[in-house]
């Protein structure tokens, strides 16, 4: 049952995520410098890396992702369990809205500290379109629970 429509939608968050780690969240501007943001490093000298004191929300942003990242397979290949396929997208949901608000609080926390000018990149929206795609593919699998259950009581 991997050709339904949901284990797409589940396969586009994944990879979602890994590219919320290959993209930049945020371009850093110090007076004249510009440096770049990742979801797992400031990209930027040393001097100034070691003033900030973010790391323990580098690191939870980056649990809470690898576990969406992790639950999203679960949920790909527990297509014989439809009920507990929605309760684990439902989580999902909520993990990846902790992404999304780490994800806000880690910006802020680097431009507090530096007393920086922000430009967001494209990895902060990643996050936001694994959300829609999880909430599509658990409609997709209530659409496929309802279906069964109607065939059920056909019989």
């Amino acid at each position: 049952m991997l050709q339904r429509v949901q284990t797409v939608y589940l396969f586009l968050v994944f990879v979602f995520g890994v590219l919320y780690l290959i993209f930049s969240l945020a371009t850093v501007h110090v007076g004249d410098e510009s440096y770049t943001l990742m979801a797992y490093e400031l990209i930027a000298p040393e001097s100034i890396v070691e003033r900030l004191n973010v790391w323990w929300l580098q690191t939870s942003l980056l649990i809470a992702l690898f576990a969406s990242m992790v639950l999203t397979i679960i949920i790909t290949f527990k297509y014989k369990k439809r009920l507990l396929q929605m309760r684990l997208c439902k989580f999902n949901i909520l993990l990846l809205l902790i992404v999304v608000v780490l994800s806000f609080f880690y910006i802020d926390s680097v431009k507090t500290q530096l007393n920086a000018d922000i430009v967001y990149g494209a990895g902060i929206f990643f996050p936001f379109v694994s959300l829609i795609l999880t909430f599509l593919a658990n409609r997709a699998i209530r659409k496929d629970e309802e279906l069964v259950r109607s065939a059920d009581r056909i019989r």
